[in-house]
């Protein structure tokens, strides 16, 4: 069994806290979402029969194929009372190596997760380079001819 706080539990949390945008906390009360990591050599049957029982609970799972693992993502918010006892039944499912209590939301657009840049390139420019890129436009679109309009001059000057 992995240790807690390993770089795949990390990468786990990293992955449920983008994918679902909530603030889970252990804390009784609070919101909480977890990710249930499968052995390496678990079988396709134990994989949906993880995935069964979270969705027997009126829960979404979504299934994160690894190179080497499978993860099972709880993509819902599980109430306070019902916590532990998940926790429970998914540990001692066959097949299943750990589960793991979210913690923090988006950390896939972390530095933690992630300590290069991303650079999206859009025709000549790169953003988030180390170029700086300064762009200007309306701060909001009120009215469809509003859009059109903008969208005709910025065609215009080359975009």
């Amino acid at each position: 069994m992995a240790a807690a706080g390993t770089r795949l539990d990390r990468l786990l949390r990293c992955i449920m806290g983008f994918m679902t945008g909530l603030t889970p906390h252990r804390k009784e009360g609070k919101l909480s979402t977890m990710m249930v990591l499968m052995n390496a050599d678990a079988t396709a049957e134990q994989i949906e029969g993880v995935i069964e029982h979270i969705e027997s609970r009126e829960l979404k799972a979504i299934r994160i194929q690894g190179s080497e693992h499978v993860a099972i993502g709880v993509a819902s918010v599980i109430p306070p009372a019902l916590r532990e006892p998940l926790t429970q039944a998914l540990s001692s499912l066959p097949g299943v190596d750990h589960t793991i209590q979210m913690t923090r939301p988006y950390k896939l657009a972390s530095r933690e997760f992630r300590r290069a840049d991303t650079i999206v390139k859009v025709k000549d420019v790169e953003f988030g380079g180390k170029q700086v890129i300064a762009m200007a436009g309306p701060c909001s679109i009120e009215t469809r001819a509003q859009l059109m309009a903008s969208a005709v001059a910025i065609k215009a000057s080359g975009a």
